[in-house]
């Protein structure tokens, strides 16, 4: 089954009070933005697609040698439905499913990222969705056949959620407290912080 992967950096990171966009901070010598194509990439997902938005073009310059595919997305104020539109445009069409990440996830395992993608190919007409101690988390993978739903019928900031509610998911338990975290505020960041140096 061919699995492609948006991974969605458009936003503006509004919560995080710093000179630096969240996704430009380092977590192990790397940024934040970084850390996580370069994961999305060992997983095998063909294409990556980033989506940028605020801060494209410093956000770029720090995944521009990468293989992947970056799309602009100039509505990005207008909330992440419209990155993830954005990102379903480029996606090329022989691509059966594609996987929907979050930019500011960098520490979800691969591990975890390998056994979504098994049981999307277990399941190819499902919804496959990480729940962590009973709490459903990201990334979430998307079969073709939802892609109409995702263009037609979300908006804002609501991502796939609405689409998840109407239709439905198997949910797959994973030992990863990191599909549930994500960096929103420097609080978030020195947490994350510690458990890079506790690994």
């Amino acid at each position: 089954m061919k699995i492609g992967a948006i991974i969605l950096a458009a936003g503006g990171s509004t919560r995080f009070h710093a000179k630096q966009h969240k996704l430009l901070v380092k977590i192990d010598g790397k940024s934040v933005i970084r850390t996580t194509v370069e994961k999305t990439l060992q997983s095998d997902f063909q294409p990556v697609i980033v989506v940028v938005g605020a801060k494209g073009e410093t956000i770029t310059a720090e995944i521009h040698d990468l293989p992947i595919i970056i799309v602009q997305n100039t509505d990005w104020l207008q909330g992440q439905s419209t990155s993830l539109k954005c990102g379903l445009r480029a996606i090329p069409p022989a691509v059966e499913s594609v996987c929907i990440l979050l930019a500011d996830q960098p520490l979800i395992s691969q591990d975890t990222l390998h056994c979504l993608s098994l049981y999307q190919e277990r399941f190819p007409d499902e919804i496959i969705a990480p729940l962590y101690h009973g709490k459903r988390g990201n990334p979430v993978f998307f079969p073709r056949k939802f892609f109409p739903d995702l263009f037609d019928r979300i908006s804002g900031d609501s991502g796939g959620r609405e689409i998840i509610r109407e239709k439905g998911a198997h949910f797959v338990d994973v030992m990863d407290s990191f599909v549930l975290r994500d960096i929103d505020t420097i609080e978030d960041y020195q947490n994350f912080l510690t458990a890079e140096n506790n690994e």
